[in-house]
């Protein structure tokens, strides 16, 4: 959205307005594309705050966590796959950022949750490549009304 024009902080205003409407309305899948641009705009806000980016990496892993559930419940795993790729480098990040402050004990456990996303990335990666799908069908007169399970 602002991104190749260069307005991420205006993007990124109107993406905060809008979000609530989309929870509210719009399909799981544009709710995961929301988040995962609000994400990318914390990321971007975190390399410019290079005294304090800790605070936005922190938000686009909330936003990157909500955009994982939407894509997943919406069986976009290609999406899902973008989202854990980015989860993986800001869980990296902030290890390294708590490293660097002499905080251990939270670098670790941002290690930890870096290996296990990386983990579900490339267990969503073997899973897309050889997709799974059921379809369950009713028969109702004329109509035929399906429902496609993602597995």
């Amino acid at each position: 959205l602002g991104r190749g024009m260069g307005h991420y902080h205006r993007a990124f205003e109107l993406l905060l307005r809008t979000l609530p409407h989309v929870v509210a309305h719009g399909s799981l899948s544009l709710n995961g594309d929301v988040l995962l641009l609000v994400a990318k705009c914390h990321l971007h806000f975190s390399n410019e705050a290079v005294d304090a980016p800790e605070p936005h990496l922190d938000a686009a892993r909330e936003a990157l966590e909500g955009a994982f559930r939407s894509f997943t419940n919406a069986c976009l795993h290609g999406k899902a796959q973008e989202v854990l790729y980015l989860l993986s480098r800001v869980h990296n990040e902030l290890a390294e950022l708590h490293r660097e402050q002499g905080r251990e004990d939270v670098a670790a456990l941002h290690h930890k949750a870096r290996d296990a996303t990386a983990k579900r990335f490339l267990a969503l990666r073997e899973k897309q490549a050889r997709p799974v799908v059921r379809i369950v069908g009713y028969v109702r007169s004329d109509e035929v009304l399906s429902r496609v399970a993602c597995s």
